[in-house]
């Protein structure tokens, strides 16, 4: 996915995507957890 939004700079932002992937990952994970504390309280 965001090959497609950098298919001219895809070696040169590799460390990039790279972060915002990780990033996205781990506000994903964050927003679970929180949503399930949030469903058992």
């Amino acid at each position: 996915m965001l090959n497609a939004l950098y298919p001219n700079c895809r070696s040169k932002n590799r460390g990039t995507q790279n972060f915002e992937l990780l990033r996205n990952g781990l506000l994903t994970l964050l927003l679970d957890d929180y949503h399930a504390l949030y469903l058992r309280s």
